[in-house]
């Protein structure tokens, strides 16, 4: 799904996959999309994850894993004052805190590990249903068409994108964008002054600067060869099966170590 060059929209192929030019051919060309992920894309995966009240459970917990990370550094150094010598006041406050936040935060990585793969897991689920639905509601045409080793391709590798790899992509984009507000935050309140605090925050626009030039770099070639995989693995996958199927002519006309090496050849 995206920019990872799976799915039914942005990946090798899907439902274009007859949409192509053969050369006058029953069998289409396979058709690669191009550009950046489109919004739709992103609605479909989400959509299919869950409703919007599960997105906002979800992202009320990142919000809070991200907050109580500080909160312990804040608590833990409150306390350590509080024991210094020659410190008034009483410790076991700060301590309380330190403990709730500890409490809080493992209980928060707790729910989002639990939401995550269970997101991903229905998200997965729905896709590969809708998939289904469609292949099996297909024209005899379509199959004429498509070679197996697209649909087996799009049912194998691009699910296992789905099941593996977007909802913790979603997840690390989330919560990694989080902590760099909490951390700026507690960095430029906790400091009290304002030379630190232009500072802090001159650092942190100069990161998110040079991330962005380095990742606005690596993704359009990054998306590219994930769709050119994607689009390269149907042949494999049609040779392989055409071979299983046809393994009996293959074994009776003493053809095997040829197709062997034909199928080693290509990949």
């Amino acid at each position: 799904a995206g920019d990872g060059g799976g799915g039914d929209g942005d990946g090798g192929g899907g439902d274009g996959d007859s949409g192509g030019g053969g050369g006058g051919g029953i069998t289409k060309v396979e058709e690669r999309a191009r550009g950046a992920a489109k919004a739709a894309t992103y609605r479909s995966y989400l959509a299919a994850a869950g409703s919007w009240r599960f997105h906002l459970l979800f992202l009320a917990t990142c919000i809070a894993f991200s907050s109580l990370s500080p909160l312990q550094s804040v608590a833990l150094k409150m306390w350590v004052a509080s024991m210094a010598p020659g410190a008034s006041g009483d410790s076991s406050r700060p301590c309380l805190l330190y403990v709730l936040a500890g409490v809080a935060f493992i209980t928060t990585t707790l729910a989002r590990n639990v939401l995550l793969p269970s997101a991903s897991v229905r998200a997965s689920r729905r896709m590969h249903a809708a998939m289904t639905a469609t292949v099996l509601r297909a024209r005899i045409s379509w199959f004429e068409a498509t070679p197996l080793g697209r649909i087996l391709n799009r049912f194998s590798s691009d699910i296992s994108a789905v099941d593996q790899q977007v909802a913790n992509q979603c997840k690390d984009t989330l919560v990694i964008s989080f902590n760099v507000v909490a951390i700026t935050l507690v960095c430029t309140l906790g400091s009290g002054d304002a030379a630190s605090q232009l500072v802090v925050l001159g650092a942190v626009l100069l990161a998110t600067a040079s991330s962005t030039f380095v990742y606005s770099s690596y993704r359009t070639p990054a998306r590219e060869l994930k769709r050119l995989e994607s689009v390269t693995k149907s042949p494999l996958f049609a040779r392989f099966a055409e071979m299983v199927s046809g393994a009996a002519v293959v074994r009776a006309f003493g053809e095997q170590q040829r197709f062997l090496a034909t199928t080693a050849n290509n990949v």
